[in-house]
């Protein structure tokens, strides 16, 4: 799923670890492996105000 390979991408981009992301989105540890996993998906209306703590290099993931 694309926008779980994004995810762990961004996340390892800016060194962090899952639990590190969980805090800044607000949601559990459990939350960002499910989504990583792409068993699950992070509810953008909650959490767009929030990524700001993920940083692209060179634009997004993926070339989208």
């Amino acid at each position: 799923m694309i926008i779980a390979a994004n995810i762990t991408e961004l996340r390892k981009a800016n060194d962090m670890t899952q639990a590190e992301l969980a805090e800044k989105m607000m949601v559990t540890r459990q939350t960002v492996s499910r989504w990583e996993a792409g068993t699950g998906l992070p509810d953008l209306r909650r959490g767009l105000p929030r990524a700001g703590g993920l940083r692209a290099a060179g634009g997004v993931p993926g070339g989208m």
